[in-house]
């Protein structure tokens, strides 16, 4: 059996957030075929959870800020696609949803946990490979059959498949640098991205993942005794940022922003604009954009 880590603990459910009106949401992002994958939000969370009274129903919080969580959430998409009917998963943006992530106590990007008869059990939080995804998936549903939930579901969406172009090729030295970030190796991509930026300054792809390497080795790299206040304000919202919640990262870094001078200052509105670019075209940056310019102006 592929040993696999577990979190401990259970999730009242009756705790996540809620909404008055009902939605079927929407499919979570998928090629073709059959999806049993559906995007959840405050309007169809306990709609879709209910149906663990049937079926075993996967959980699982991502960012697309996070390339390791992009690939936990396509493969765990793909061992539930590949059931048939026997289980679904619903999938949560951390970044669009962080009142969902605080409900479900996620640690941080991925999380996964499964939802049997009305009770969350957390399962990993981290990207471990699909094949081990593929053997958790059907052990929990011979598990949940064991425990009576031998039912099945209609998919979320059978749209055939559509033909759109294929993304450009990496070249060698971005693949090289993209494998390095792929296998938690942040700290080596930040370099080979560097150098691929240092032969082709115009390279739009390797500017955003260069911040996106920066960001995740200063996350991982060993906590400094003696930071300084900065220090740890920039870490703070590091850790906000991935985790999803936006705003908050961002009310840190523009606070300190408005007391600082001088360099601080600087570092401080730099940080911002990687952070910026890295989350795109949320709300949160749209407003927090709006506050730095009435800060510096």
């Amino acid at each position: 059996m592929t040993h696999v880590p577990h979190l401990s603990g259970a999730v009242d459910l009756s705790k996540l957030p809620s909404a008055s009106a009902s939605s079927a949401g929407s499919p979570a992002p998928r090629g073709s075929g059959d999806s049993y994958a559906i995007a959840l939000d405050e309007q169809n969370l306990n709609e879709v959870v209910q149906q663990s009274a049937q079926v075993p129903v996967f959980l699982i919080v991502w960012s697309e800020a996070d390339a390791a969580s992009v690939q936990a959430r396509d493969a765990l998409t793909a061992a539930v696609d590949a059931a048939a009917g026997r289980t679904l998963v619903g999938t949560i943006d951390a970044q669009a949803h962080p009142q969902i992530v605080s409900a479900l106590r996620a640690p941080g990007v991925p999380f996964v946990a499964v939802a049997l008869s009305g009770q969350l059990q957390p399962l990993y939080a981290q990207n471990i490979p699909a094949a081990q995804v593929s053997e958790l998936v059907q052990q929990v549903i011979d598990g949940a059959a064991q425990q009576g939930l031998q039912g099945t579901v209609a998919p979320y969406s059978s749209a055939p498949a559509t033909s759109e172009p294929a993304a450009p090729a990496l070249t060698p030295a971005q693949q090289a640098a993209q494998d390095l970030f792929d296998s938690g190796r942040y700290e080596d991509a930040v370099t080979a991205w560097k150098a691929v930026i240092a032969q082709s300054p115009a390279d739009e792809l390797a500017a955003q993942e260069l911040r996106r390497s920066e960001l995740l080795a200063r996350v991982n790299a060993p906590v400094q005794e003696g930071a300084s206040p900065l220090e740890t304000t920039l870490a703070a919202a590091d850790q906000e940022f991935l985790s999803g919640d936006l705003p908050t990262a961002f009310n840190r870094l523009l606070a300190a922003f408005q007391a600082a001078e001088g360099s601080e200052r600087e570092t401080i509105r730099v940080r911002l604009l990687d952070l910026f670019e890295i989350a795109g075209d949320d709300p949160a940056v749209v407003q927090a954009r709006a506050r730095l310019a009435g800060l510096l102006f």
